[in-house]
C-alpha cells in the first residue's frame, strides 16, 4: 500500500489506513501513524462459491477469516491488520457494509474493547445509548434525538473502553444513521443525506450526517427499549437484570460459534459486571407511533436532567 493510493481515515479513536476508500469515515490529512491497517490481498487460493452461507474460521493459522460468498473474504490478520481479497467485479463501495459492521465490531473486540449493539447520542455532554432486539427501533430513536439537537457518536456499533478509573467512555463512530424510508421521512434530521440503498430490498438506507459527536464520552446512560406501549415509560433495572441485558446485547454474541477465549470471555463478563454496576440501565418503553418520539425524547431528558427545544 503506498502513500499515493492510501487512503486514511479516523474512527472509533483509531487512525485507519486503507486500500479501500471508506467515504463514511472521517478522512484524516497530514501524518498519522495509523492504528489499523485495510490492505487489498490475495490470501486464499480459491474463494468459496457464491450462494454458500457465510464462512467464519476462528482457528485459521492466518488469523480470523470472515467470508460472505458473492462479495468477500476478509481476513483479520492480527490486532491492527485486515486483508481483503473481493470477488471479481464486486463494486468496492460494497466492501463497507461488511468492514464497518461485522469485521470491525470483532476487531475492536479483538482490541479490548467493549462492543454493543446499539445506537448512541450526546446531550448537553451526556452520553446516552440505546439498545434492543433488531427492529427495536435503536437508530430512529436517536434519530428523534438528532432533529432536537443531539449530536450522534455511533450507530450499529457501541465500542466502550474501561480505563482505570472506572468511567464507561464511548469511542466516536462515523456520521452515518441508518433509517427506514418511513422513519426519516417522520423524523426529518437536520443536515442529513439519504443514500442509495446498500443493495435492493435492503430494508434501511443510510444516512450521512454532517457533524458527529468527535470526543469520547463518558457513558451516562443506557436504556433497552421495548416497542409497543401506550405511553412512553422509563423502569430501572437492578444490576442483575442489567447485567442480563448487556451480555444479551453485546456485539460478541453475533460471533457464537467463535473458540471460548478464556482471557477475553472473563475481560467482556468483567466489563458488563462493572457497567452494570454502575447503574444508568434502564427500560426504556417506546410507543410504535412515530409522532409519539418526541414525548419519548422529553421523558430521557427529565429523566437526565437535561433539555433540547422543540423543532
Amino acid at each position: 500500500m503506498s502513500d499515493d493510493s492510501a487512503y486514511k481515515y479516523r474512527a472509533f479513536g483509531l487512525v485507519i489506513d486503507s486500500d479501500i476508500e471508506l467515504s463514511e469515515l472521517e478522512a484524516v490529512t497530514g501524518q498519522a501513524t495509523p492504528d489499523v491497517t485495510i490492505v487489498l490481498a490475495e490470501w486464499l487460493g480459491t474463494l468459496p462459491d457464491p450462494g454458500q452461507p457465510p464462512i467464519f474460521d476462528y482457528c485459521s493459522p492466518r488469523g480470523i477469516e470472515m467470508i460472505w460468498p458473492g462479495v468477500a473474504a476478509f481476513l483479520i490478520a492480527d490486532n491492527s491488520r485486515i486483508e481483503v481479497m473481493p470477488y471479481p467485479d464486486i463494486p468496492r463501495h460494497f466492501l463497507a457494509f461488511p468492514i464497518l459492521g461485522p469485521v470491525f465490531g470483532w476487531l475492536l473486540e479483538c482490541r479490548g474493547l467493549l462492543v454493543l449493539h446499539a445506537s448512541g447520542v450526546v446531550v448537553d455532554g451526556a452520553c446516552i445509548a440505546f439498545l434492543g432486539d433488531k427492529m427495536a427501533g435503536k437508530s430512529t430513536t436517536a434519530a428523534a434525538f438528532l432533529r432536537r439537537g443531539a449530536r450522534l457518536i455511533t450507530d450499529d456499533l457501541l465500542a466502550i473502553e474501561l480505563p482505570d478509573s472506572g468511567d464507561a467512555i464511548v469511542r466516536p463512530a462515523f456520521a452515518q444513521l441508518k433509517l427506514a424510508d418511513d422513519a426519516a421521512t417522520e423524523i426529518a434530521v437536520p443536515g442529513s443525506q439519504p443514500l442509495p440503498l446498500v443493495f435492493d430490498g435492503f430494508p434501511k438506507r443510510q444516512h450521512r450526517l454532517t457533524e458527529m459527536e468527535q470526543r469520547a464520552t463518558r457513558l451516562d446512560r443506557l436504556f433497552i427499549l421495548e416497542r409497543g406501549a401506550q405511553l412512553p415509560g422509563i423502569k430501572p433495572m437492578s444490576p442483575a437484570q442489567a447485567m442480563v441485558a448487556l451480555m444479551r446485547f453485546s456485539y460478541s454474541v453475533r460471533f457464537a460459534s467463535a473458540p471460548a477465549d478464556p482471557e477475553k470471555r472473563a475481560r467482556h463478563f468483567q466489563a458488563c459486571a462493572a457497567i452494570a454496576r454502575q447503574g444508568g440501565v434502564a427500560i426504556l418503553e417506546v410507543p410504535a407511533r412515530l409522532e409519539a418520539l418526541d414525548a419519548v425524547v422529553d421523558l430521557v431528558l427529565q429523566d437526565l436532567g437535561r433539555d433540547l427545544p422543540h423543532g
